[in-house]
């Protein structure tokens, strides 16, 4: 199934209503990146556009024990969505309740959509995110994501707020070192049958 890999989901929903029809799908939605955060209007913005578009919803805390095993042993889900906030948090609290290799073991039935941090943990390995999240003790096997594409997945690209983290991104071998897409929170990634399609909702 398709990729939907977003910088901010709110801002860049249209496209994804123009190449799938939402009303097909049912979701399980994954706001936990913004745990540490009071208030992560950005998840809030995102399940809303989610909500307007036709998609149906299950809100999941993977905090809690209960709702880890029904996203594991429920068969009604045909789309995950996980929201923005810290990348390197996201990824080990999917790791710690087995979420990570459900997700790679049922890629191929699922519509995996993506939201800052959702994208980010989708490439092979996140440690240039360093630049942009606040980093958690973390060794080389966490920071192993998804690897559900094969290029790093860099948000935010031309906010102000992440300007002065790029900039000094750009200083960093690292960087130079794998193939980086820097995505604006109006632009996103359709990834279909290993092709990739550039889709935006800005106007120019």
């Amino acid at each position: 199934m398709p990729l939907y890999l977003s910088s901010n989901l709110s801002d860049c929903i249209s496209p994804l209503n123009n190449l799938l029809n939402a009303k097909s799908y049912h979701l399980a939605v994954i706001g936990n990146a913004s745990d540490m955060y009071d208030d992560p209007f950005w998840v809030i913005n995102d399940i809303k556009a989610l909500k307007e578009s036709g998609f149906e919803i299950q809100n999941f805390d993977l905090r809690k024990t209960e709702d880890v095993n029904q996203l594991l042993n429920e068969t009604i889900y045909n789309g995950v969505f996980v929201a923005g906030g810290n990348s390197f948090y996201i990824l080990e609290l999917l790791k710690q309740t087995k979420i990570f290799e459900f997700i790679k073991n049922n890629i191929d039935n699922l519509l995996y959509i993506g939201s800052s941090a959702g994208s980010v943990i989708c490439s092979k390995n996140i440690e240039i995110i360093k630049y942009l999240d606040r980093q958690q003790d973390q060794n080389e096997f966490n920071l192993q994501g998804l690897d559900l594409i094969d290029f790093q997945f860099l948000p935010h690209f031309g906010h102000d707020h992440f300007k002065l983290k790029y900039d000094k991104m750009f200083q960093d071998s690292v960087f130079y070192n794998s193939s980086n897409i820097t995505l604006r929170d109006q632009d996103a990634i359709w990834v279909k049958n290993k092709s990739i399609e550039f889709v935006t909702s800005a106007l120019n």
